[in-house]
């Protein structure tokens, strides 16, 4: 209904009413009853009458059906649509026996059972209510409890994914974000708030050395405010392992938490014997700067420490030029090497040096950059990889001898098996829950930070190396499917 120019006593109403396939436009005053809406309607449709059928109105917010039984059901139509500033009011006409679905019990006075007495397997809820958006029943409390099961055995499933099980299993189509909403309060359900996970450090850290002896588990917290500022973790398996069946180079980098709380993660790896990466340490803390560099440190060399390595002349660290990392490694680590990620020397020499030439130029000469630090002669490869090259192993092998007496010890199987020959023991969470730690007030969690400024919404392309995309039609680089021009013989 939309309303006219008027007092507000006077407001004329324009109204749309659908029965059985067809619709009737009618016009009303303000102040008319039901039986004036019916008049209308009767002189349009003479099937249309009090006796026989009964009028319903689509509720604006909640999109269902209201049965309009009175003259004061009429009043509150009327009045709902112009606190809402709507213009237009739904109306239907159905037959009075079809418009409760569903069935009727009652309950036997003999034996307390109850028994269908009256089953109506037609519904007249409406199509569009029940699977369209907005369903008020598929809210989601509803998508957390059918989805907790799924989450707890994959907690990683996606809302994506969520959401298609919903619209396949059920005929539910519902809102993205509706389906993470469902998703967040069914992992709260299982695993708890992130709010409440930081008052389980205590726990967490005493069970991590009561289970892994020999394991540093630390962390800080505001002395005035009790909120958590940073955490320290390595298992006594990683730190023996490293000692023993690692090379002496440990790299040190930090990566941002992209959660509610933020933060960052400072870690410290070295390499195997395969070559690849082997966890020594890690800890969160609030932000990636020089004091909590400085602290990381300090507790990275209590365990070096702790493994009798009384010097650090041999040790070479790798970091990515921060300035807290060459305080701390200057200070903690005296006599010990310093190198730089190549990537990093990359970035800031396309970003300082070649900041006024064109892009294609900073590619050409980043790739130089890179084929300038990998060129030694064969023999300063053999002194820096420890491994000789394919010239060196015809010649050794000419002579009858063992390559592997050739090549640096920290390359030996037996070196690789001395690194993962500890076991991180799994740590027991019956009693998480339980509060028997009695060890001061709680652990609050820390203030959550915003950034300043508008929230990019793109990602910050890298200068030095840049996605190429490649066509899934004609499986050429330079443009995609939906761009893709070429001719498909």
């Amino acid at each position: 209904m939309e309303s006219g120019v008027g007092s507000s006593s006077n407001l004329v109403f324009l109204g749309t009413c659908k029965c059985k396939g067809q619709l009737f436009v009618i016009s009303n005053f303000s102040g008319c009853s039901l039986e004036d809406i019916f008049l209308s309607l009767s002189s349009k449709y003479e099937e249309i009458n009090p006796l026989s059928m009964s009028l319903q109105y689509l509720a604006p917010q909640h999109k269902m059906y209201v049965t309009l039984n009175d003259n004061d059901d009429v009043r509150n139509m009327i009045h709902l649509h112009m606190c809402m500033k709507l213009s237009m009011i739904e109306l239907r006409a159905e037959l009075k026996d079809q418009i409760r679905g569903g069935f009727n019990m009652e309950r036997h006075k003999v034996d307390n059972l109850f028994g269908i007495r009256k089953c109506n397997l037609q519904h007249t809820c409406g199509e569009d209510n029940l699977c369209g958006r907005g369903h008020p029943r598929a809210d989601a409390t509803w998508v957390a409890n059918l989805m907790k099961e799924k989450l707890r055995a994959e907690p990683s499933y996606r809302p994506s994914l969520l959401l298609k099980d919903i619209h396949r299993n059920y005929g539910v189509e519902l809102e993205y974000r509706k389906v993470w909403k469902g998703k967040e309060l069914a992992m709260h359900d299982i695993y708890g708030t992130e709010k409440d996970c930081y008052d389980k450090l205590r726990w967490y850290c005493r069970n991590v050395r009561e289970t892994n002896p020999g394991s540093v588990a630390e962390y800080e917290i505001d002395a005035l405010t009790n909120k958590f500022k940073r955490l320290f973790i390595c298992f006594n398996a990683c730190a023996n392992g490293f000692s023993t069946g690692c090379r002496p180079m440990i790299f040190l980098d930090g990566t941002h938490i992209k959660n509610k709380y933020k933060g960052s993660i400072l870690v410290a790896v070295g390499k195997d014997a395969n070559d690849n990466l082997f966890t020594l340490a890690y800890s969160v803390v609030d932000a990636e700067n020089d004091c909590n560099w400085e602290w990381f440190c300090i507790n990275l060399r209590s365990v070096l420490l702790s493994q009798h390595i009384s010097g650090f002349e041999n040790f070479t660290f790798f970091s990515d030029r921060h300035s807290g990392i060459i305080k701390a490694v200057n200070l903690l680590f005296p006599g010990s090497h310093h190198a730089y990620c190549l990537r990093h020397l990359v970035d800031n020499f396309v970003k300082q040096v070649m900041r006024s030439y064109p892009l294609h130029n900073k590619k050409h000469w980043s790739s130089v950059f890179k084929k300038a630090s990998y060129a030694p002669s064969h023999q300063e490869a053999w002194e820096i990889n420890m491994l000789p090259c394919k010239h060196a192993c015809a010649a050794i092998k000419s002579k009858s001898l063992s390559l592997y007496s050739f090549c640096y010890r920290y390359f030996h199987i037996d070196m690789y098996r001395q690194a993962y020959k500890g076991i991180i023991n799994l740590i027991p969470t019956f009693d998480m829950n339980e509060d028997s730690i009695g060890e001061g007030s709680i652990i609050n969690a820390p203030d959550v930070r915003s950034q300043p400024g508008r929230r990019k919404t793109k990602r910050i392309p890298s200068q030095v190396e840049t996605r190429v995309a490649k066509c899934g039609r004609c499986r050429k680089r330079g443009h995609n499917r939906r761009s893709c021009k070429e001719a498909i013989e």
